[in-house]
């Protein structure tokens, strides 16, 4: 083939149901060496992130059904805003995920 078909940015997704999607693994931009520019040549690994599921509604009194704006999924590495209902204020802003555990692992409504 040709190498101008090669691909040099790409994002990976994965979802629990086809409906919510994350993405795994991204690469936004051509200045970097994962792909090798010699034809018939091995591409290194790259690491797939695990996401992280947002904390239950039902485990967090006075939250709505989805506890996070970002929604019912959080990417690797990325933070989950925590969310209240009106008159209710999250004990912590945020929720970061690394490696498919959130920290802290949950929050309240106060």
């Amino acid at each position: 083939d040709e190498p101008i078909r090669d691909p040099w940015v790409w994002k990976l997704e994965g979802s629990p149901d086809n409906v919510e999607w994350v993405v795994l693994h991204e690469v936004a931009t051509r200045d970097h060496d994962l792909v090798p520019e010699e034809r018939k040549t091995w591409t290194g690994l790259f690491t797939i992130g695990v996401p992280c599921f947002a904390p239950m509604s039902m485990f967090v009194d006075n939250s709505p059904n989805i506890t996070c704006a970002e929604g019912d999924i959080i990417r690797h590495d990325y933070n989950c805003t925590t969310l209240c209902n009106p008159g209710f204020t999250p004990s912590v802003a945020l929720l970061h995920c690394y490696k498919g555990e959130l920290t802290p692992s949950s929050f309240s409504c106060l």
